[in-house]
Formats: structure tokens, sequence, C-alpha cells
């Protein structure tokens, strides 16, 4: 319903005059009640009276002072402003007294909505008066009310609209604050994302780095390759050099002025027939230079020497007459070189002129020029030394610069990986690189220090030795005493075998030769230091044999508890654990005098040896409880390597020392009663006594009943050896040799379809299956045949004493084998690294390749199986190609060696320190695992810094290497010493 304006002020009218009414009714009831109230509420009244009339007056010349202004020009505006109704509103302002000021308020409303202003006193105290003046205002004036009303109402809105503002401004700043928290969301979302990218994108790069490294290496393999088959007139100009450190098919050695292009397999020997020939056959001016199997080297850098290759290239062709020139030149080198030899009686049966003739026969070489010597012998191997052109040539000094450049790697390499292991794991066994911490699986014995000790001697770094010196002294004596159960065989290769080569290195200086090292045998505590740790350790150890019921040792020792125990999982102790110990057991007994070491770890080789043993070949598990071997599995890999390696190395070790530490009886069935009292009695022999020892020995024999046993020579004690040399160690080589027997007979393999000569297995003796599966660990064999086949000796030097015969020269020719097979392992895989396995295809037909390059040569020879593509940085292949290298003289091994280093540093180097063991070497990059072995600082980079050096560092006819490459030296007596002869090393 709609009410009209003017109906709703009758109504409120009304409603006033009720009010009004009512009022009235109260003040009659009050002031009936007494006289005082009375007169008082007449003052109020005239009191009200009077505000109204003020009030009504103060209204009206607002009225009329607005009217005026309104309709008057702005002058008379002014003028008017001044008048009456400016003073009454003053006197508005001015309305009331002091002490009420209430009237004044009243006013002051009212002066305020007809903007004539309040006065500064208008508002004074409050009080009843104030309202009731602006109620009368309001009332007389319904214009006033209504401008009351919206003076109110716009100052609520203002207020309400300045609240809506702040509210609106709190919504704008809390949204813009959520906004900015999203974009600071979005923003790191968006950085983080970023960063994988990035990282994604960097790994990529790194791939894309690697196929590219990979496809230039290709590339340079495949450019080399053209090289070496371009005829000689198409080869820049070079030198030609005396080349008789290459087969006895090499005629001459080609070499640029810088030592650029290296001879690796020999060159073909027809520099002597193209000069012989005078230069009437181009074909033969040609050949007179051809080079074979030649590659690229500068410092380690293929690309450089590339350059520089073709930029001597560039500088012109080698004309033909040049060819006939140097291929003469070469031939008169050879001649002169092959009457030399012949006056030392190194050449053949044969000499004399040749004429012209200038071909490379099966049996020999033939040069030509003048004349010429023809070198008989059986045929050689490419790349090998004939028999009779045997003695190495020494390198050339910017041959020897670039190795001694690669030596320094090598050390830089050492350093690496100890301060990662310092850095990291300092204490421990292991190093964990990846995760960067340190693995305890050798017994708590800071194994990586005393494995790696003697290499930073060798390598002549002071600050190590100290290091790694002050600790074997101070802190290793306490770990033995702490130690619980440790393997006897780990412990005793790697920890009692590195403090004696510590002891020996510091003792004696003379085995740097002319090759450097630690001058002076500066660093580390005093030699006797690290005798005393052995000494304590190995006591401990000898409870594995004392408390043995055979001669076959426990496997595992509690060096605190001073117990031995059985190997879990069934007691049986590995075959080359039980016979990997000999070496150090029996240095001790030399250094300290106390013959019960060597007695105990002799004995099990006299108790081997009769043992039966199928062609010289023995399964890999022994039982200490019977002293047997047991199961029929035949293998040179795991369980089983040593063994073999031991036999020659310790006959080379003691053949020349005095024989009081051999009397053992020969009886296979000896109790540890009648060893303990040999050694009783050995403990009060002298040497010269050592006759009476055997008797001792003997005696005890008979009287636990035994008999003598079988194997080679029977048996006996050292009073029997009679006056040859070597004598009471005899039977260890003759053991050596019925095993290389048999290894030929059930064990050689020749893989299709190239044909590379690896050692299988028989895991059912030797009339099982023949398995073609060869371990990393069988390439320390090549190691030991040639030690066999010339002690040591340079082959021209073991020639020339009559040291290689016949049979030597098949153990080389077998050791070559076994090493290309090695070296192959190496080359077919992605990284260039070995895996822990290969196996050998035995089919002719197969096209399969199984974790090898396509492109490699021996691709489809070797297979690697998913899971034996580990690499754990062993040394064994390593250590073969530094007995070749030093007995042959062959430089491919050298260069065989600089390539496999090449990929440990490329693979397996972690940047914040150490080298890891890696899980897949067909893959590139290669997946890591997280682990340095200790070897790796003990053999693998030692046998490097070995090789890349000279040949008169520890050399091997005077030091004899442990299976963890610690160097022992080989006693010798002096002239006609026998046994009370003056020892000497």
């Amino acid at each position: 319903m709609v009410t009209s304006f003017d109906d709703s002020i009758d109504s409120y009218d009304n409603a006033k005059s009720r009010r009004r009414g009512g009022l009235v009714k109260r003040v009659a009831i009050y002031l009936r009640q007494s006289p005082a109230r009375q007169f008082a509420a007449l003052l109020a009244v005239l009191l009200l009276l009077w505000l109204l009339s003020v009030s009504v007056s103060s209204h009206r010349s607002r009225s009329s002072s607005s009217s005026s202004s309104s309709s008057s020009s702005s002058s008379s505006s002014s003028s008017s402003s001044s008048a009456s109704p400016d003073l009454q509103t003053r006197e508005g302002g001015h309305g009331g007294s002091e002490e009420s000021g209430i009237g004044g308020r009243g006013v002051a409303v009212g002066g305020e909505d007809a903007e004539g202003g309040a006065g500064e006193r208008g508002g004074g105290a409050a009080g009843a008066g104030g309202p009731g003046g602006a109620g009368k205002v309001q009332r007389h004036s319904g214009g006033v009310d209504r401008a009351s009303s919206r003076e109110k109402g716009a100052e609520e809105e203002t207020w309400s609209d300045s609240m809506a503002r702040e509210l609106r401004e709190r919504r704008r700043q809390q949204e813009e604050m959520r906004k900015r928290g999203s974009r600071d969301k979005e923003t790191e979302g968006e950085r983080r994302r970023k960063l994988e990218e990035d990282s994604a994108r960097a790994k990529q790069e790194e791939l894309e780095i690697e196929r590219r490294k990979h496809e230039l290496d290709e590339e340079l393999e495949r450019q080399r390759e053209e090289l070496a088959n371009q005829p000689r007139d198409e080869v820049p100009d070079l030198k030609l050099r005396d080349g008789s450190r290459g087969s006895g098919a090499t005629g001459a050695r080609l070499t640029d002025p810088l030592g650029l292009v290296r001879d690796e397999a020999g060159m073909e020997g027809q520099a002597g027939g193209a000069g012989g020939a005078g230069g009437r056959s181009r074909e033969k001016a040609r050949g007179g230079g051809r080079m074979v199997n030649s590659s690229l080297n500068l410092l380690g850098s293929r690309a450089i020497a590339k350059e520089e290759f073709r930029r001597q290239w560039a500088k012109g062709r080698v004309r033909n007459g040049q060819a006939r020139e140097l291929a003469g030149e070469g031939a008169r080198m050879w001649m002169g070189r092959a009457r030399r030899q012949r006056e030392r009686g190194e050449l053949g049966r044969r000499g004399g002129a040749a004429g012209g003739r200038g071909d490379w026969l099966g049996e020999g070489w033939t040069g030509g020029g003048n004349g010429g010597v023809e070198a008989m012998g059986n045929r050689s191997v490419a790349g090998s030394v004939s028999p009779g052109l045997s003695a190495p040539s020494k390198p050339s000094l910017e041959a020897e610069a670039v190795w001694k450049e690669r030596q320094k790697q090598v050390v830089t390499a050492f350093r690496h990986a100890w301060k990662g292991y310092r850095t990291y794991a300092f204490g421990s066994d292991e190093l964990m690189p990846l995760s960067r911490g340190g693995e305890d699986g050798l017994g708590r014995l800071g194994a990586t220090i005393v494995d790696g000790l003697d290499t930073a001697m060798i390598m002549g770094l002071k600050d190590v030795v100290d290091e790694a010196g002050q600790w074997v002294a101070n802190v290793l004596p306490q770990k033995i005493n702490k130690a619980g159960q440790v393997n006897l065989f780990e412990t005793t290769i790697r920890v009692l075998g590195g403090l004696l080569s510590a002891y020996h290195l510091k003792k004696d200086p003379s085995w740097r030769g002319g090759g450097g090292g630690m001058q002076g045998g500066v660093g580390g505590p005093a030699a006797e230091k690290y005798l005393e740790v052995a000494v304590d350790l190995a006591d401990r150890l000898m409870l594995a044999f004392t408390q043995s019921p055979t001669p076959v040792p426990l496997s595992d020792v509690y060096l605190a508890q001073r117990y031995a125990q059985r190997a879990m999982g069934g007691g049986l102790s590995s075959t080359a654990e039980c016979t990997t110990l000999q070496l150090e057991f029996w240095e001790l007994s030399r250094l300290t005098g106390e013959r019960k070491y060597g007695t105990a770890a002799m004995h099990v080789m006299e108790h081997v040896r009769g043992l039966q043993r199928p062609d010289g070949l023995v399964p890999i598990y022994m039982d200490a409880d019977s002293g047997q071997f047991s199961g029929e599995n035949i293998r040179l890999g795991s369980r089983g390597d040593s063994y073999y390696e031991y036999l020659i190395k310790a006959f080379l070790q003691q053949r020349d020392h005095p024989e009081a530490l051999h009397v053992v009886t020969a009886s296979v069935t000896t109790s540890n009663a009648a060893v303990a009292a040999i050694d009783e009695q050995l403990n009060h022999t002298d040497a010269a006594g050592a006759g009476g020892a055997a008797a001792a020995a003997g005696a005890a024999a008979d009287g636990a009943g035994s008999e003598s046993g079988g194997g080679e020579g029977g048996g006996g004690g050292a009073g029997e050896s009679g006056g040859k040399r070597g004598a009471h160690v005899d039977y260890l080589v003759a053991m050596f040799d019925e095993a290389v027997g048999g290894i030929n007979k059930w064990l050689v393999a020749r893989s299709q379809p190239k044909g590379l000569t690896y050692i299988a297995e028989r895991p059912s003796g030797i009339h099982g299956e023949l398995h073609p599966k060869m371990d990393h660990l069988v390439c320390f064999l090549p190691g030991s045949l040639a030690l066999r086949a010339t002690e040591g000796l340079t082959e021209a030097e073991a020639a020339a004493r009559g040291v290689l015969t016949q049979q030597g020269r098949a153990l080389l020719e077998l050791a070559r084998n076994v090493s290309e097979a090695c070296i192959q392992m190496y080359e077919v895989t992605a990284t260039g690294l070995a895996p822990e396995i290969a196996y050998f295809n035995m089919d002719e037909n197969s096209q399969e390749y199984m974790g090898t390059r396509q492109d490699a040569e021996y691709g489809r020879d070797v297979q690697i199986h998913q899971a034996d593509r580990h690499n754990l940085l062993r040394p064994e292949t390593v250590e073969a190609l530094l007995y070749m290298h030093r007995v042959t003289g062959n430089p491919r091994y050298r260069e065989a060696g600089w390539r496999m280093f090449q990929a440990f540093e490329k693979h397996t180097r972690i940047a914040t320190g150490g080298y890891t063991s890696l899980d897949d070497v067909s893959r590139v990059p290669p997946p890591k695992r997280n682990k340095m072995e200790t070897f790796f600082l003990g053999e693998t980079l030692k046998y490097f810094y070995l090789l890349f050096g000279g040949d008169d560092v520890l050399p091997l006819d005077k030091y004899v290497f442990n299976t963890e490459a610690h160097p022992l030296p080989i006693p010798r007596l002096t002239k006609g010493s026998g046994s009370n002869g003056q020892e000497s090393q």
C-alpha cells in the first residue's frame, strides 16, 4: 500500500500530541507533591520557554539571511553577511551560559545546518538543554530537519563509504597477496621444472658428447688403418730407425721425427730387401717402409697427434728415391746389428751374404744390401721377439719422454683415489665414492691404507707415505687388538704382505734402480715399526694353522679373541686361499728367525703335493677336517688361481736360501704335533745344523706312523737335498710344470671365428664337459708363465744364460696367446674395460654379438652375459702386460695398457675423489657401483706405473710380487756360500 507524504506527517503529529498529553499529566502529578517542586517546575518552564524563543529567533535570522543571500548580488551578499543574521548566528553560537553551555550546542547544530558556523565557544559542556534546543529547531522547521537528516546521512554515507573503501582495499590487498603467493608458487614450480629440464638437457648433452667421442675415436681408428695400408710413397717423409724391438719379421721400424707414429705390432721386414734391390723395383721401394698396425700417439692425445701428423704430411710426400735410400739405410743398420749379435752368439746358425734378397722367411729374417745374415729359429708371431732376434732395443729419448708423461698421469690418478679415501673413508677398509663414505668388509684394519702404502712409496709420494705410515704405526696395532673375524687369505695378502713390502722399501732403497722413486727411503716411521706390527698380526693369524686338525688351515680368525674357525656355509676352504700364504709367512720367518711361520705355510704345499692331482690340476675347494680336496670343479679363476701362481713364485723366492726352513717331512699325514716338534727343534738349530733338524723331522714322522708319500721326487728333508741349487724346493717347480701340462691338455681352447686362445673350465673334473668361460682373474697366468720361462730375465738374457729352453719358448708362446685374449676382453666392449667374466664363442657359424661392439675385430669371439658385465677395477691384465713387456720388450703391451688406463680414467673416475667399480661395461656411459676396491691402489695403479716406467725399478729377477702386488726381495747367497753362506739381496 502506498502512503502519501502528508498522511505520514499527520500520523506523526497525532503521535506527538498523544505523547504531549501524557507528559502534561505526569507533570501535574509531580507538581502536586510539594511546593518546592512546583517552584522548580516553574523555573524549568520559564527556562524552556526562553530557550524556545531563542531557538525560533535564531532560525528566523538564518532563514532571512539565506533568502537575502540567494537573491542579492555578490557585493550585497558580502555586506549582508556582516548584518543581523550573521550576528544572530554568532549569538546563537554564544547562546547559553558557560555553566550550562547546552543551548549553545543546540544552536550550534542549527547553525551548522544553516551554514552559519557554531562559533568557537558554541560547543559547551553537555547538558539537557542542547537536545531540547535542537528539537525545537527541528519542530519549527521541517526544512532544517530534512537538512540535518541529509547532513547526518552524508556523514553516515561518508563513514560507510570509508569503511567500504577500507574493506575493499583490504580485500584487494588480500587478493593481491593471494595472487602473489600463487605467482610465487607458479614461479617456484616453473623454476623447478626449468632445473629438471636443464638437468635432462645436460644429461642428454653428456650422452651426445660421449656418442660423438665414440664416433671420433672410430673415425681416428679408420683413418689410422687407412694410413697403415697406404703405399710407402704416399706416406709422410719418415725417418727409418732400428726396429729390433719388433718381431723376427721386422726389417725396420718407421717413426716420424717427433715419434708420433708408434709401432705396435712390428714392421713387415722388407726394408733390407728394398735396399738390396738397388732401387730397380718400384714396388720394393714402396714396400721398404710399409707400416703395419701403426697408431698415432703424442703424449696420449690422439687429436693432437692427428693434427701434427697432417702438418708433417703437408711438408711434402716421400719420393721413390728417398724410400729406396731409407730402405737401404735400414738394411745396413740391421746388417750391422745382426753381425754384432752373431759375434755374441745370440743369432742362429747361419750368416753370410744374401745378395739382394730381402724376404721374410717363416723361420727367420734375411736382410739385404751389401750382405745380410739369417736368424734361424721358430716361426715368430707378428709383434713378438724371434728366438734369433731377442735383444730388445732401448726406446728413443722421445718415446721415453712420452712414457714418463704417462707415468705422471698414473701418479695423478693415485692422488685422486687417495684424496677420495682420505676425505670420506680414512681408517675404513674401503671407499664408497658415490655415497662418500667408508665400508668395513675386510676386518676393520684400514686395508686401503696398508694395501696402497708401498704404491705411494714406489711413486715417491712422501706426504701420503708420512700420513699412511704414521697411521700404521699408531692406529693399526689398536685395530688389530680389537678386531673380530678376519679372513686368513685376504688379511695375509693385503695387510701382512703390505707391511712386509713397506719394511723392505723403507729399509733398502736399492729397489729404485735408476728410475727414481723415493730418495733414501724417506717418509713414514722407521722400517722396524712395520715389521713389529707384521709380527703381531702374524702371531694371531697363526691360529688358523695351529687350531686346524690337518695341515690345511682354517679360513677365518678372530684376532682379538685369538681363535680360528672354519668358513661359514659348509666349512670348506678354497684351494687358492690355503696355498697363497707361503710368500708372506716364509719371508717373515726369514726376517725374524722364527721358523714357525714359514714351516706352517710350506707344510700346506707339502701336503698338497701328496694329494691326488690329475695332470697337476686341483679342485677349487679343500676340507680342513679331512685335509682332502672337495668336489671336482677345476678352473684357474676364482678359488683356484693363485695356487698355480705361488708354485713358481715360492720356488723363485726360496731356491737360493739355506734349506733349514724346509725341514718338513714329506709325509702327507704328519700331524701338527710333529710339525710343532720340528719347529721346536728348528728354533734351536742354526743353519749348520740343518741335517740334524732333518733327522728330527724324520723321527717325528716315524713316531706318527707315517710313510713317505707320493709326489714328485719322493720327499725327504733338506738334509737329503745334496748340492743342487734349489733342490729343496724343486718339487714346487715340478708341480707347476705338471700343472701347465694339464692346462694345455684339458683347459686350453680357441674361440671362433678368429681363434683367440683362452683358458676354459671343467666344473665336473678333467673328464667332464668343457665350459668356454674365463674369469678376468685368469689373466694372472701369462705373468707366471713368463716367470717360469725366463726366471724374470729378459728373453735375450735368458737365452744367453741358457735359462730359456725349448719348453720355455713354448710357455712364452702360450703366455702371448693368453695375453691377447685378455687384451681383447677390453677391446671388444663399448667402454674399453673388461667384464668380470667372459665366455668364448665355439660355433664358427654364429653371427651373434653378445655384449660386444659389432665393429670390434673379436666381437663375435668374445661373449659377455648380462650377469657378468661388471668391472671391479681388477689388476690381472695389467699385471700380465707388465711381465710380457719386460720379458719380450714388445711395445704392444705398453700401448694396450695405456688404452686401458685411459678407459679407467674416462669411465670410473669420480669427480669428488676416488674411482668406482662399474655395473655394465657394455654401455656408455656405464652404470656405476659404489665401491673402490683396495687393490685398485695396491695393484692396478702400481702395475700401470711400473709398466710405463723403466725396467730397472723392482726388476723381476730380484723381486717377486705377491698376489696383491706387494714386492718382496729374492734373497741371494754369495758365490760358494752354501748353507753357511752370507745372504744378500
